[in-house]
């Protein structure tokens, strides 16, 4: 990966993918949440809407590195950063 460059586009389009399910997983987890309270299940219900939430969080933390890249790439910045085989690689936007 590091003679060939990293492809910047295929991180967006990964992380975009993952936010995506993270969302929907958010959503039916909710879903779930509600039913197990309609089945007065509250422990349960607690414990969906928690995970509820981290997968809500988990979206936003992944849609946030997405507008990350983007701003990168739309204002051309590129950043070194250190190498385990010495130098460094260069994340440029294509």
């Amino acid at each position: 990966m590091c003679r060939e460059g990293v492809d910047i586009t295929t991180i967006k389009i990964a992380l975009r993918q993952g936010a995506e399910r993270a969302r929907s997983d958010a959503e039916a987890l909710k879903q779930w949440a509600a039913y197990a309270a309609n089945l007065e299940l509250p422990e349960i219900s607690v414990r969906l809407g928690e995970a509820a939430d981290h997968a809500a969080d988990t979206a936003h933390a992944l849609q946030h590195a997405v507008d990350d890249l983007v701003e990168m790439q739309m204002h051309g910045h590129t950043h070194a950063h250190p190498h385990e085989h010495g130098g460094d690689v260069t994340i440029t936007p294509v």
